[in-house]
């Protein structure tokens, strides 16, 4: 068996050819369940009312939710309004976003 150390990007790129990928880990699920940070959340991935209570508990049990998209959201600017809106110091210390567009880490 061979064996290396690789950073989670260079796992996660290559399942974002074709497409943009937001990879979200929860820090701090304890955070993300009070209704401030919740709503917020919630409003801006626009999840749903039919889905929200399901999505946001696998995501709090999970720790892990994957956002996938058409490489036109990178044109008409979702993609990095998503990315800025998780940098907010609000949940910067809640969660990691790691993005990809077409199988390379993104930064906008």
């Amino acid at each position: 068996m061979n064996k290396r150390a690789t950073a989670l990007s260079e796992l996660l790129a290559p399942l974002s050819t074709g497409k943009a990928m937001l990879v979200l880990e929860l820090l701090r699920p304890d955070l993300l369940d009070q209704l401030e940070h919740c709503l917020g959340f919630i409003k801006e991935l626009e999840i749903p009312v039919t889905s929200t209570q399901n999505t946001l508990d696998d995501f709090l049990t999970k720790r892990y939710m994957v956002l996938e998209d058409s490489l036109s959201c990178i044109q008409d600017g979702t993609f990095t309004e998503t990315i800025r809106f998780l940098e907010q110091p609000k949940y910067k210390n809640i969660i990691q976003a790691y993005s990809f567009v077409d199988g390379i880490p993104f930064t906008p």
